[in-house]
């Protein structure tokens, strides 16, 4: 299997039936091989290819490491009717939902995750926290049970 589906998450099963999953490629270097890409474009964070490949890369580690957690999770993504996303959404036991964004950017701010914000106000209480994944090294608040961090604490306990 050259690609991974990430079905979109939704509040009724009609609605889930409606919407279209996600797919990515379960090997980002086998991915930019595919795409002709060479060294040079992936260290450019300009690049038009960087950002769609850094998603890649960490819905590729988040579903690796939901192998290992032990909490039952499944990832979803998530789209609302004005084209607000969030790129990841681990839902759990009791439907509770973690949001993840995921920015090729090192700086972030409330405005990156003003979609995490969107969907918190929406769910409520089963929304336990939104992550914005950044490409920098602070951590920083966004909001209530919103956090700026540094990609590297994708691999963190």
């Amino acid at each position: 299997m050259v690609l991974h589906e990430v079905p979109a998450w939704a509040t009724s099963a009609t609605m889930k039936a409606k919407r279209h999953p996600k797919r990515y490629a379960v090997d980002t270097g086998l991915a930019t091989t595919v795409l002709g890409t060479d060294e040079a474009a992936l260290a450019d964070v300009r690049s038009p290819l960087f950002g769609s490949l850094l998603e890649t890369f960490v819905v590729n580690e988040l579903a690796k490491q939901r192998t290992w957690s032990v909490t039952d999770v499944r990832l979803h993504h998530y789209r609302d009717r004005d084209g607000g996303e969030v790129d990841v959404l681990l839902t759990g036991p009791g439907d509770r939902i973690v949001g993840i964004e995921v920015k090729s950017s090192s700086v972030v701010s409330t405005h990156d995750a003003r979609h995490l914000a969107k969907l918190r106000d929406r769910v409520g209480d089963r929304f336990i926290h939104g992550y914005v994944l950044h490409l920098g090294s602070r951590v920083s608040g966004l909001g209530e049970r919103l956090t700026a961090l540094p990609l590297g604490a994708l691999g963190r306990d």
